[in-house]
Order: C-alpha cells, then structure tokens, then sequence
C-alpha cells in the first residue's frame, strides 16, 4: 500500500504548524491565577470605584491600612490579592506581559474580572501562588 503525497504534505504541515504555534501559545494565551478567598473585611469608609492590587511582602501587609487583619501569609509561597468594592471573578495574566512592560519588578500585568455586585464598604482578600503581578494601571505608572 502506498501513501499519497496529499498526506504526506498534509502531515508535514501539521508538524511545521505545531513547532510555529506552540511557542506562540506558550507565550500569548492567557493563564488563570487560582483565586482562594481568605477574608472579607468590613470598612467603615466608602470606598469609591473598584481596584485590586498584589501584596508581596509582610511589609506592604503593614504598611496597608486595609490588611491589619489578614492573618499571618507564608509569603514565601504566597502572595495575597487585596479587592477593593467588588469580589475577583477571574484573574488571568499572559506570560508575554512581563517581557514587554516597563514595569517596577518586571511583574506580569494581571488583567480581571470583576462581579457584578458594587460592595463599597467591603475588601476581599484573596491568597495565591507566589507571583508577581501588577494591575493595569500599576503597570502604566512604571
């Protein structure tokens, strides 16, 4: 039996598709950030708008007037994500962003998702895998 050379050009394209694509992926596909809430915390003052930020250091976590209540953070392994006036559907970053910034840190930008539930006295504590983020508007800022 012999193999047409329709599939044989047919299977090399896939191949040579696969070696082009795959880095391309690596690179610009969005990777989720697993987002495990710890706290919610109550303020008395209204908060307006809506923002996240990345605490990285137990420093920051003192320096922090929202986070005087976490409790103790192996911020070693972690990092904590702090929501302010709305909770974190998804956070998602593209591992391209931290090359191509001129961002403090060389962080990756993190890009949300937010619920739809405006909560102006409310800060959402999130706990995730160590890794260096900044918002939007940090990464602007840089």
């Amino acid at each position: 039996m012999r193999i047409k050379p329709i599939y044989i050009v047919l299977i090399v394209f896939v191949i040579e598709a696969g070696i082009i694509f795959t880095p391309i992926a690596y690179w610009l596909l969005p990777l989720n950030v697993k987002l495990t809430k710890v706290q919610e915390i109550n303020i008395k003052e209204k908060q307006r708008g809506t923002l996240w930020y990345a605490i990285q250091t137990k420093d920051q976590c003192l320096n922090d007037e929202f986070t005087s209540e976490i409790n103790e953070v192996d911020f070693k392994k972690y990092t904590l994500i702090i929501s302010v006036g709305r909770e974190l559907k998804s956070l998602k970053y593209r591992r391209i962003t931290k090359h191509l910034q001129h961002v403090e840190d060389n962080a990756y930008i993190g890009r949300e998702t937010f619920r739809k539930t405006y909560t102006p006295y409310t800060i959402y504590v999130y706990k995730v895998r160590k890794i260096e983020l900044l918002n939007s508007e940090q990464a602007e800022w840089g």
